[in-house]
């Protein structure tokens, strides 16, 4: 009874209050998260805007300025080269390396040496090849010709087993015939009875059955020892015509790479020209080294770049700046330059208004995205900076 009380209690219908009450509470609570919502919305929109007009901008920096190329007179070999690393600076006149001048077309001769020293390379690889091979062949024959001696010498075994038994049988048809023939007279004599006579005839004729077999089988064996010592005659002639085979081609291959090493050389010594003349390039300027000397037993044409020298003081500093950012840049603004760790004050020297995509040496450097476009600023340190060359790359905070 109780039970069913309880029950039609929890199954009565809400008052007008109580609905009321619930509708208010879930309007309050809609009402919270639409203003939760629009506060999130406010900053997700705020927030960037935010960072973009106050944060502090961080542009990255190009060292640009004049550069002084050092060009090769005539087509050489580099003999000696100088180690100068790149933003190393050097004064007028220092020595970057030496040319040696080389005759003729170089770029023909060159193809030709080029040619001439790949067919070579595959002749080396031909006659490993073949020496290979023939270690491999002398190893099988080797193998084969072992193999072949046990034989022979297990025919010659079997041969000798059937010889030194025939004497036995031929020993035991001797007696058994005699005893045989002994016996024919005893029966003549009706000494013994037929039955005895047939038991001797028995054993004699077994006993030469038996010498018969044993010759052929002496035949056979033989036979089989003649075969065993033709079949390695037959291998040994063959594998030395075989190995002949070889020791010709070896012999061809290396006549035929003989006769190459001496045109590739003599190739060479015509590039070369095996003259004693020099030229030394030197440069014509003070400055940094902004790319490195040409390697030692280079060969270079003639107009070709050797070495690059940007003059001492003639470097700019850019900074390359987002285009969204342009509003926030201005001349004279104050800035902190950051290049090789060590970082200095200046200001915002000019504003060049074209927009434009970024310098290759950052794209390729992977400090900003390929596609991106900025606008160019030019800035002016506080104070000198002498370490500076054409190419460095540094980053700039504007303030």
């Amino acid at each position: 009874m109780a039970i069913r009380l309880r029950k039609i209690k929890q199954s009565r219908p809400k008052s007008k209050v109580e609905i009321k009450k619930e509708a208010i509470q879930r309007n309050s609570l809609w009402k919270s998260t639409k203003f939760i919502v629009f506060l999130i919305v406010i900053a997700i929109i705020l927030v960037p805007t935010f960072m973009m007009l106050f944060a502090p901008i961080e542009a990255q920096i190009l060292a640009e300025g004049a550069i002084v190329n050092s060009y090769a007179p005539v087509a050489g070999r580099v003999v000696e080269s100088k180690v100068l690393p790149k933003g190393k600076l050097i004064p007028i006149g220092t020595t970057v390396l030496i040319l040696q001048p080389v005759s003729g077309n170089y770029a023909e001769k060159q193809a030709a040496l080029n040619i001439l020293e790949e067919k070579a390379q595959k002749a080396k690889l031909d006659l490993v090849k073949i020496e290979f091979k023939q270690l491999e062949f002398d190893k099988l024959r080797k193998h084969e010709e072992i193999e072949l001696k046990l034989k022979i010498q297990v025919e010659q075994d079997s041969l000798s087993q059937v010889i030194l038994s025939q004497s036995e049988v031929e020993l035991d048809a001797k007696v058994t015939k005699v005893a045989y023939e002994h016996a024919l007279k005893l029966w003549n004599l009706d000494a013994i009875g037929e039955l005895e006579l047939a038991d001797f005839k028995s054993k004699s004729t077994v006993a030469q059955v038996k010498s018969e077999k044993n010759l052929i089988s002496q035949g056979s064996a033989h036979k089989k020892v003649q075969a065993a010592i033709n079949k390695l005659t037959t291998f040994t002639q063959t594998a030395k015509d075989q190995s002949g085979d070889f020791v010709t081609g070896l012999n061809i291959l290396n006549q035929e790479l003989r006769s190459r090493n001496k045109k590739i050389q003599d190739l060479k010594n015509i590039i070369a020209d095996k003259s004693t003349q020099r030229i030394e390039i030197k440069t014509t300027i003070p400055g940094f080294v902004t790319s490195t000397p040409i390697h030692m037993g280079r060969v270079v044409e003639k107009g070709q770049v050797l070495c690059s020298i940007s003059p001492k003081d003639s470097h700019r500093l850019f900074a390359y700046v987002p285009e969204k950012l342009k509003s926030r840049i201005h001349v004279g603004q104050p800035v902190s330059i950051k290049i090789d760790d060590s970082t200095i004050e200046g200001t915002v020297e000019s504003i060049d208004p074209k927009i434009i995509l970024s310098p290759p040496q950052l794209r390729i450097r992977g400090t900003v995205a390929a596609g991106s476009y900025f606008f160019k600023v030019q800035l002016k340190p506080d104070e000198k900076m002498s370490h500076i060359f054409p190419g460095q790359i540094g980053k700039v905070l504007f303030r």
